[in-house]
């Protein structure tokens, strides 16, 4: 099967890099760890502020490790001082995996996962911004692009501990908490 720009259409759902992420151009950015355990719970660590920002974990808490075949726990985000900060709740299951994030009962954005290889994802911010989350097959090296130009990279240390570098005008806690969510979902099918 080929599409009109000449290009087989199974190819598309395997992402490519940007210019930038396959060039290797530095940029400045604001630096975090992403630590998450086989059941979902783990903290976000911010390495300029020397401090943990976010905590997270499944509710209710899975009570084997393949949780999520039939009923897939929410994802709860906490703030330093132990409240809850923002939810993510599975609305729709197929074609496209689509989990609205809650603050306080108002939706904030929403996150959709793209591909069924769980290697790409969307993220539409209340704000108007748009995500572009790519897990590349076979990579350590993660990339995302927003609509209006904001970058970040994210890469594996471990399995379980995430390194990234996002862009200051585009850091949010919205945005740490669904690279927090991706890394639970990772976990959960890799």
């Amino acid at each position: 099967m080929q599409s009109e720009d000449g290009k087989h259409s199974i190819l598309k759902m395997f992402p490519t890099r940007p210019t930038w992420a396959r060039t290797r151009t530095a940029f400045e950015g604001n630096r975090y760890s992403i630590a998450c355990d086989w059941r979902g719970d783990g903290e976000v660590f911010s390495y300029d502020e020397n401090r943990v920002l976010l905590r997270f974990r499944n509710e209710p808490t899975p009570k084997t490790l393949m949780y999520g075949w039939i009923r897939l726990p929410e994802f709860v985000v906490f703030s330093e001082n132990g409240s809850e900060a923002l939810r993510f709740r599975r609305t729709r299951r197929l074609p496209r995996q689509l989990f609205p994030i809650l603050t306080a009962g108002n939706q904030v954005g929403q996150l959709v996962q793209t591909s069924p290889f769980y290697t790409s994802y969307e993220l539409d911010l209340a704000n108007g911004t748009k995500w572009k989350l790519r897990l590349p097959l076979f990579t350590i090296g993660f990339f995302g692009t927003s609509s209006d130009g904001g970058r970040l990279l994210f890469w594996l240390k471990s399995h379980r501990l995430w390194h990234l570098v996002v862009e200051p005008k585009y850091d949010s806690t919205v945005l740490l908490a669904s690279l927090a969510f991706i890394h639970r979902e990772y976990l959960r099918h890799g």
